[in-house]
């Protein structure tokens, strides 16, 4: 196998469709087709079965699947190496965290890090978890920051920190400044609600059970566009703790229901990417800066 085997196999691994694979190999679908039936024929075992629209991975192919990728990773961090020599920069760091995530703690962190590793690019992507557990498993990024909902292979998951379910408000709002609010006394407001926290089955059944699933009136990506709606029509939303703080100042009031689970965060190492001593040295200043932000910062309302 070579270098365009090993592409063809991952991309046709993940795609699971002749079509989508073709997309991502940007050639025609029937030259992926050629191609998967060339590479059968060299390696003399049937890679893939056909159901329907779907390729299906034998055995022979899944055992190849973990070789390929670590090959494929290694290619991609030696051209990575590669250009930084040719363009002169050190060396190059790739981050990924959700909004949130990505505004709470990555500038502080930058700011850290750059005082002892001024020559480091870092790249800086901002995406959902569950693109953010993608781009972790593929060996795509060297860091990614996010809330985690499965497992994942080649992946080192460690907890970050602990992130609130909280209810952002209008600092005008009827319910600012009240020292005791329950689920229960949302019913009947509209209700804004991070998709993320959507799909928790969890959550969604704490919802129904205090009847606010209801009351959903908008479902949004990010926590920051929650609360620029909370600012400008007065709802009331469902938001991260770490989002919560950061728009104290714009004019939102935020408070914990204690019948919400905590989220944890983790920070993702793909078991591929190398490990150099500069990304430790990130690693060790976001630890810093996750280890002291202030979760009492958001007000404790509710019961247990």
């Amino acid at each position: 196998m070579n270098y365009h085997h090993a592409e063809l196999l991952f991309h046709v691994l993940r795609a699971r469709t002749l079509t989508d694979a073709a997309q991502a190999l940007h050639i025609s679908q029937p030259a992926v087709t050629k191609q998967l039936r060339l590479l059968e024929d060299n390696l003399g075992v049937r890679l893939f079965q056909k159901e329907g629209r779907k390729l299906v991975p034998t055995m022979e192919a899944l055992l190849l699947a973990e070789e390929v990728e670590r090959t494929r990773a290694g290619l991609m961090s030696l051209n990575a190496l590669a250009m930084r020599l040719r363009s002169g920069v050190a060396g190059n760091l790739v981050v990924c965290a959700v909004p949130a995530l990505a505004q709470a703690l990555l500038p502080a962190t930058l700011g850290t890090f750059r005082q002892t590793h001024p020559t480091i690019q870092v790249e800086i992507k901002v995406e959902n978890s569950w693109r953010i557990m993608e781009l972790a498993e593929s060996q795509q990024i060297d860091l990614g920051i996010c809330y985690p909902f499965r497992e994942m292979r080649q992946v080192d998951d460690t907890r970050l920190l602990s992130s609130r379910i909280v209810c952002a408000v209008r600092q005008d709002d009827v319910f600012a400044g009240k020292d005791n609010v329950s689920l229960g006394d949302l019913r009947g407001r509209p209700v804004v609600i991070v998709d993320s926290m959507n799909t928790s089955t969890t959550v969604k059944e704490i919802l129904n059970t205090h009847g606010v699933d209801r009351n959903v009136v908008c479902t949004v990506s990010t926590s920051m566009l929650a609360c620029e709606i909370v600012l400008n029509t007065g709802a009331i939303a469902l938001i991260d703790s770490l989002t919560a703080s950061a728009y104290r100042s714009r004019g939102i009031e935020s408070f914990q229901l204690l019948q919400l689970p905590v989220r944890p965060v983790s920070l993702l190492r793909p078991k591929l990417r190398t490990i150099s001593q500069f990304s430790e040295a990130f690693v060790s200043a976001l630890s810093q800066h996750a280890a002291r932000f202030d979760e009492s910062a958001v007000k404790v309302l509710g019961d247990a």
